[in-house]
């Protein structure tokens, strides 16, 4: 059974959590959300920890001219998938917290270069992700998002429900970019990352930890699309 609420922007952020700065992890394990064709076209970088760990770029993806003809961007509903026992650790209510941050942070980016839109287009770039636990086969799991209308792109101070994640992991996201039009999928990302202390950090161990792994991944977004269009000024992510 999986307890569902609604939400603009589906990414996949597997939530568990690591301290001070974050750094990519070596490995990250499909959740089934994008699809076995997918998984299978993609390449692992291991050598760029502003760059995600595994990508995939269509032949039209690789056209600037191709891209820059995207002038939207239609945000698709970000879901949380917690098990249950990780719901009980994090909370119904920080779960949705951390989902409307998300959501935000991507918002905030993108909202620079595209104009934030609720309807598919030819002109139209369709980004959908989602936040998942991928460390258990167990499919009790439980889908945690919220509404958010595309143009509440807002500064709220979030305000967690706990001071700090009461569970230990890493935080993971999956997402694939569409065009509007076509349907074609031109880009699918995956990224896991940890805690930044040292070599054996693996654990997230504050709110804070969590939402510059958000803003991280946010930023990284806006850069992708950038030099997707052949920009040679793009703005590379900051790690923290």
């Amino acid at each position: 059974m999986m307890r569902f609420a609604s939400l603009f922007l589906t990414v996949t952020l597997v939530l568990f959590l690591a301290a001070c700065s974050t750094k990519r992890a070596n490995t990250v394990e499909n959740s089934g959300f994008l699809g076995s064709n997918l998984y299978s076209k993609m390449e692992t970088n291991k050598n760029d920890d502003t760059r995600v760990l595994r990508l995939y770029k269509s032949t039209n993806a690789q056209n600037s001219a191709y891209m820059k003809r995207f002038t939207k961007v239609l945000l698709n509903p970000i879901v949380v998938y917690l098990k249950e026992d990780q719901l009980e650790d994090v909370g119904q209510k920080n779960a949705q917290v951390i989902a409307n941050q998300f959501y935000d942070k991507v918002s905030a980016e993108l909202s620079k270069d595209y104009t934030l839109t609720t309807k598919e287009a030819p002109d139209v770039l369709v980004i959908t992700a989602a936040i998942t636990n991928l460390e258990d086969a167990n499919p009790t799991m439980n889908a945690i998002s919220t509404v958010v209308p595309f143009a509440a792109v807002t500064s709220t101070a979030y305000t967690y429900f706990s001071d700090e994640p009461s569970y230990q992991g890493q935080v993971a996201v999956e997402a694939k970019m569409m065009d509007g039009g076509t349907g074609e999928i031109l880009v699918a990302a995956q990224d896991r990352r940890l805690g930044g202390k040292g070599v054996g950090e693996k654990t997230l161990s504050s709110w804070h930890d969590v939402e510059n792994t958000l803003t991280f991944w946010a930023e990284a977004t806006r850069r992708s699309l950038c030099e997707l269009r052949g920009s040679t000024t793009c703005v590379a992510p900051q790690i923290k």
